[in-house]
């Protein structure tokens, strides 16, 4: 019986380990925004429709680790720590995948975050996801409110839509009407 309680300990601190370094992991690629976003709409100074969005984007996503660095606070990691901590080879990668998608035109950024963003629409989904974090004891209700903040505040902004204003401005924009 102590065994199992013991091994039942041992599953719990894993999944609780695991769920804090995808927090933090998600903190990285969220403090990378501004890189990752930025090389889409220097190109397009012209402020087409979609340079516009992906502008407005980058200015809403700027502060968003904020989130997720009051998460990790509360849940023990010391701002020191999480600025000191590196990103995993994996999030790099994605930071600079995204920064190469970035850089390969309006219309591709665009499509890769509308994609990323339109997840959001699942906030059913999102949110009971959340409520079994707390419900099992992974994540306290503080932090996992700290993190739903993100998600609440990009359904504020209307990031779920980005992917529909790309289909939207396109054919416009072959046409060549700005």
């Amino acid at each position: 019986s102590t065994l199992s309680s013991s091994s039942a300990a041992s599953d719990v601190y894993k999944r609780q380990a695991a769920l804090y370094a995808y927090i933090l992991e998600t903190r990285h690629y969220l403090a990378a925004a501004a890189s990752r976003m930025c090389p889409s709409v220097s190109p397009g100074i012209g402020l087409s429709p979609i340079s516009l969005m992906l502008s407005r984007h980058a200015l809403e996503e700027w502060d968003h680790a904020q989130f997720f660095n009051e998460a990790l606070e509360l849940i023990g990691c010391s701002g020191d720590m999480v600025r000191l901590a590196r990103p995993l080879p994996a999030t790099l990668e994605w930071i600079h995948l995204s920064r190469q998608i970035a850089a390969m035109g309006e219309l591709v950024s665009a499509a890769c975050s509308g994609f990323m963003e339109h997840s959001s629409v699942e906030q059913e989904a999102v949110l009971g996801w959340h409520e079994l974090l707390v419900g099992h004891n992974l994540l306290s209700r503080k932090a996992t409110d700290k993190v739903l903040g993100h998600f609440s505040t990009d359904i504020q902004y209307g990031h779920s839509d980005n992917l529909s204003l790309i289909h939207i401005s396109e054919p416009t924009r072959r046409r060549g009407i700005s």
